[in-house]
């Protein structure tokens, strides 16, 4: 189990039946959206309805220079290169913005560079082969805003540029068009991915011909692979690009596209877009050639399109392959030493790691620790590495204040690549984490939309819930506390990667599923009183719809998830030398009769495997989560016992005491002292 801070929302029932009489929606649904700070019937109206928010393309600054732009390029026939980047949004982006000039009979080429050549962007060999090809046009799309130098460069080889990106720019290039939303004052949304971005660009060409809606009728599976592939907010205008991208894509004639649904056996949905249909995308992009995958859009036949899906197929697996033997040498990196992911953020590093991956491999630290994360791969005298971050902390920033350490990088404030020399690593390193120190890195918090008793488990009120689709990132599916349950039985499914657990509440028996649990994880109890984190939703079974309690956190119904958290941030800010307030440290500090109660409950209950969370409820009302961290580790460093931990996941073994232990040898107790006078 994670500990995780549970964040309840403080709407007044009065003002929910309000939003949902104004809007005439359930009180249901009204008091999700009120938890979610949509409370003006005018923002309830644009959520729900997608079709509404539409924004005109010339509201995006140099649009107009970029439309006159390329229809004097495709009138005078000029050689037109697109240079896009080798992520699906990249790809996508790509594959767009070539099919849209394909049909307008423009003299059109792309290039999707290797990140193991060439790497994220424009660069000198690039610009070289597109003279020699006699580009005079070259429109970048998902990159290009960082580029300034570069772009200087093919001013001067006589080439101009159009850049269509969506990321930060640090210093505005000298472009003849530049059509990226964040640079953009007077936009009231910014948060497009690429291809978002390109899609806007193709509507102000098609300007007054197409509408918005024919046009996503033709490329919308484009848009929304893309924009759910990057990971930006689910807000807005892109709520609007994915939900009608999602209807197109089962009826649109890209044999490409058709290819990637053959997998899909139930309601094609943005999971099935991300865990599915994105890894197959982006295959090619960390392991190979990513022109494969554009190559998969543009297929002429749905022969070829079935080969190359068959491509797309080996290269994930082999990048599956990769990733887990990365992330399990990086598993062993934080379990030996384990003041690394004590840090504000993590830093993990080893040598010649497939930098194709380390996106994912960063990611999967990211969900399982709680905390942002940067993992580098060093070869020779060159590291790339991959960073990204929760909500409430810009990565992007704090990878900024470090700039004079990098050679390069390009990002968002959730996620970011960076390249750098190997001797400047330490002083990045320090500096980075002297950032955080000094920058409050906030917990990873379950946010709750509202409580369910047991009577509000039903279909009605899963129909309800669908009506916030499109879910993603600051549109997540919504999740409820069913609170007060005791806990029956549990047993494994799927051979044991999953666990079904039975709860029972006043007079009502029910089960969930707690996906991705095995039962060897599960350290509750029968007859525990516990407080769930679920999401809701409806599933189909022989014919017939029924609900699935999917099980996303679990806590003690005693426990304060607040309280919790901030003395897991006591424990954490001492292991990892941040100042903070003396009086936490005297209150992590353990009596030897603190340490006697939780050595003797050890040896009494003969534990062995064991959740940090159990064991503190074991020591209910008299340690706290702080000092039993602490005492763990003095336990450990006083050879009291061997003690191995995967997170809050623990292996404790108690030595034979063959002489009595001078707690005055504990380091850890000493620097306590040390510090608290």
């Amino acid at each position: 189990m994670v500990l995780r801070e549970w964040v309840f929302p403080k709407t007044k029932k009065k003002k929910i039946v309000e939003l949902a009489q104004e809007c005439q929606i359930s009180c249901f649904l009204s008091s999700i959206l009120c938890a979610r700070g949509i409370v003006e019937k005018e923002k309830v109206r644009d959520f729900l309805d997608k079709t509404e928010a539409t924004v005109d393309p010339f509201e995006f600054a140099y649009m107009d220079k970029f439309v006159e732009r390329i229809n004097t390029a495709i009138k005078n026939f000029e050689k037109i290169c697109i240079y896009g980047d080798y992520d699906a949004d990249g790809i996508t982006s790509t594959v767009l913005m070539y099919s849209y000039l394909s049909k307008r009979h423009a003299n059109v080429s792309y290039i999707i560079p290797s990140r193991f050549v060439g790497g994220y962007g424009l660069n000198e060999k690039s610009l070289e082969k597109m003279k020699e090809m006699d580009i005079k046009l070259i429109i970048t799309v998902d990159n290009g805003v960082s580029a300034y130098e570069e772009i200087e460069s093919a001013n001067k080889m006589g080439m101009e540029v159009i850049i269509i990106d969506h990321h930060i720019p640090r210093k505005i290039p000298n472009a003849c068009a530049i059509i990226v939303p964040k640079i953009n004052k007077s936009l009231e949304f910014k948060d497009y991915a690429g291809v978002g971005v390109v899609f806007k660009a193709i509507e102000a060409l098609e300007y007054k011909k197409k509408t918005q809606e024919k046009l996503l009728e033709e490329y919308g599976d484009l848009v929304a692979i893309g924009t759910i592939g990057d990971v930006v907010p689910v807000l807005h205008e892109n709520r609007k690009f994915i939900s009608k991208g999602l209807e197109v894509m089962e009826k649109i004639s890209r044999f490409g596209t058709r290819v990637l649904l053959l997998d899909n056996s139930k309601e094609l949905d943005t999971n099935f877009v991300s865990f599915v249909i994105m890894p197959k995308i982006n295959s090619c992009g960390r392991m190979g050639n990513p022109e494969t995958s554009a190559k998969l859009f543009l297929a002429e036949s749905y022969e070829e399109a079935v080969n190359i899906n068959d491509i797309l197929i080996e290269e994930n697996e082999n990048r599956r392959k990769i990733c887990e033997e990365i992330f399990q040498k990086v598993e062993k990196i934080l379990e030996e030493n384990f003041s690394i992911r004590f840090k504000p953020i993590i830093l993990v590093y080893g040598d010649n790691w497939h930098h194709g991956v380390l996106g994912i491999v960063v990611a999967k630290i990211v969900a399982k620790y709680g905390k942002p994360a940067i993992v580098f791969s060093i070869k020779e005298n060159e590291i790339r590495a991959s960073a990204r971050s929760i909500p409430g902390f810009s990565i992007f920033d704090a990878i900024d204040h470090c700039k004079e350490y990098i050679e390069r990088f390009g990002g968002h404030k959730m996620a970011t690549g960076l390249n750098m020399k190997k001797e400047n690593f330490e002083k990045f390193r320090e500096k980075i984490l002297d950032y955080s120190r000094k920058n409050h890195v906030p917990n990873l918090c379950i946010n709750i939309d509202g409580v369910l008793n047991i009577s509000d488990i039903n279909i009605k009120n899963v129909n309800e819930i669908e009506k916030l689709r499109p879910f993603g990132t600051e549109n997540p599916e919504p999740i409820f506390a069913i609170i007060e349950v005791k806990l029956v039985s549990f047993i494994p499914v799927s051979e044991g990667k999953h666990t079904k657990i039975f709860f029972h509440k006043k007079s009502e028996t029910f089960y969930g599923m707690y996906f991705n649990m095995c039962i060897d994880n599960f350290f509750y109890s029968k007859g525990d009183i516990l407080d769930l984190a679920v999401n809701m939703r409806s599933n189909l079974y022989f014919g017939e719809r029924g609900i699935t309690i999917c099980i996303r956190n679990i806590k003690y119904s005693s426990f304060d998830s607040r309280e919790i958290m901030r003395q897991k941030r006591i424990f954490e800010y001492f292991i990892s030398d941040i100042k903070q307030d003396t009086n936490n440290l005297v209150e992590m500090f353990p009596s030897r009769d603190d340490i006697a109660i939780v050595y003797k409950m050890l040896k009494r209950e003969n534990i062995c495997k064991i959740n940090i969370e159990n064991l503190l409820k074991m020591c209910e009302n008299m340690i706290s989560l702080s000092k039993l961290y602490i005492i763990l580790e003095i336990l450990s460093e006083l050879g009291l016992a061997d003690i191995k931990n995967d997170f809050d996941n623990y292996e404790i073994y108690l030595k034979p005491r063959i002489k009595k232990v001078n707690l005055e040898n504990s380091k850890h107790l000493f620097n306590i002292k040390s510090k608290i006078n």
